[in-house]
């Protein structure tokens, strides 16, 4: 069973890039309609950017142009905030 989460942080975007479309699918396949990618805010990174946020942003586009997903946003206060995708499958 898929939870409905994904914790990406501490991960390297090669390594996040790997398990997010196979979570995705694995959510959808299991008739999950809203899970939550956590790759947090990069506060740890050198520059204090999350370049594996900026990668999940930038696949999900991509899902959603393709009608692989059907909306995605970041998480609200109480949320998780920029650290959270919230995802709509």
């Amino acid at each position: 069973v898929v939870e409905p989460e994904l914790n990406l942080r501490g991960s390297r975007v090669e390594e996040a890039m790997k398990q997010l479309p196979r979570f995705l699918t694995d959510a959808a396949r299991q008739g999950i309609g809203r899970v939550k990618i956590i790759h947090g805010k990069g506060m740890r990174s050198p520059d204090g950017f999350s370049v594996v946020r900026d990668s999940v942003i930038r696949y999900l586009e991509t899902a959603l142009k393709e009608g692989a997903i059907r909306d995605f946003r970041l998480g609200n206060v109480g949320e998780g905030g920029s650290g959270v995708t919230i995802v709509w499958l």
